[in-house]
């Protein structure tokens, strides 16, 4: 891409145009240097993309520059100063929609809006344009042959500048989608034990240094007699259990709490701000939503039930420690009778 931009012969190209104005071509000459000078000392397209708005707006009114691109992905993904420049999916207005995923038009300007100029950017690949700036502006922009001319000579570094960032960022939200996918129960979308290992010591860390006043308060659920349901139905109709259990268990947890399959068909939610009063709470909204769960087929008329013991953390308890009291106390509501809440 660098080669591609090197090759670019300012000089000899301003020359052939009919213009006479020295200055003009100067002026145009410089433009192309500094924008390419850009491109290859940046690495950060946040850089990049304020370097190019420093350089345009030397020659007009530009506020800021804001890029789209259209991917396969994750649809239109709009890079702004607002984001610093980190591209996310977007809705684009209807001046890019216009242009995006449709042919290079012979004019590839749109000043629709008076204070946003719209740019198509050349496909790489000669068909359909992908990639689009909006030119934000600070004034009153007058489309003559300089600014034209200035605008089209920058196409190129401009589209290889947001071609090479939408890589980066797709494939930067892959791994995120992994890593996602890594942390998390397949079957019921709820956290695994590795993620909840990892952010409980650093919960544990903190609360125990003193920079968090809040403790952590812990709720563990049992599916009751789910082995008798697996023994009954087929594993099929179980993890069909475990899935609506676990969305119920996620549906009512808070934005803040920690919602974790154990395993089989255990779960615990992990409430960072909160008391056991408040866990009991919560605790006694999962155990009714579940009971009144509905099932399909041959399951139709079984209800299920589950079970839950709720602790809080003391100052310093290890995490073993902790789950033991939060188990035992879950072993009490299933000795009593289960279909229970029971507070260590």
């Amino acid at each position: 891409m660098v080669e591609k931009l090197k090759n670019l012969e300012c000089g000899l190209f301003l020359l052939t145009q009919r213009s006479t104005n020295i200055e003009r071509l100067s002026l145009l000459n410089k433009v192309l240097r500094e924008t390419i000078q850009a491109m290859i000392i940046y690495r950060e397209f946040n850089s990049v993309a304020i370097e190019l708005t420093r350089i345009m707006g030397a020659m007009i009114p530009v506020e800021a520059l804001e890029f789209y691109a259209l991917t396969h992905e994750e649809g239109v993904m709009n890079f702004a100063p607002s984001t610093r420049y980190h591209g996310t999916p977007c809705r684009p207005p209807a001046a890019v929609s216009r242009i995006l995923g449709a042919p290079y038009p012979r004019q590839p300007f749109d000043q629709t809006d008076a204070s946003t100029l719209v740019v198509a950017l050349p496909p790489s690949d000669g068909e359909m344009v992908k990639f689009a700036v909006a030119i934000i502006l600070s004034g009153k922009l007058v489309l003559d042959d300089f600014v034209t001319t200035m605008i089209r000579r920058m196409e190129t570094p401009l589209q290889v500048a947001i071609e090479r960032e939408t890589i980066y960022r797709l494939l930067d939200l892959e791994k995120q989608k992994i890593y996602a996918r890594s942390v998390r129960d397949s079957l019921t979308g709820c956290y695994n034990r590795i993620y909840m290992h990892d952010v409980l010591a650093r919960q544990f860390e903190m609360q125990d240094r003193g920079y968090e006043a809040s403790g952590t308060t812990a709720i563990m659920f049992d599916i009751d007699h789910f082995k008798a349901i697996n023994d009954a139905y087929g594993h099929i109709n179980g993890d069909e259990v475990l899935r609506s259990v676990g969305g119920l268990i996620l549906e009512n947890a808070r934005g803040g709490d920690l919602a974790v399959r154990l395993g089989g068909e255990e779960f615990a939610i992990f409430m960072f701000a909160g008391t056991e009063a408040g866990g009991a709470v919560l605790a006694e909204r999962i155990r009714a939503g579940v009971e009144k769960l509905t099932f399909e087929a041959i399951m139709g008329d079984r209800r299920v039930t589950i079970s839950a013991g709720i602790a809080m953390r003391r100052q310093h308890e290890d995490l073993k420690s902790f789950i033991g009291r939060v188990d035992g106390a879950l072993y009490l509501a299933k000795h009593l009778g289960r279909n229970q809440v029971m507070i260590a």
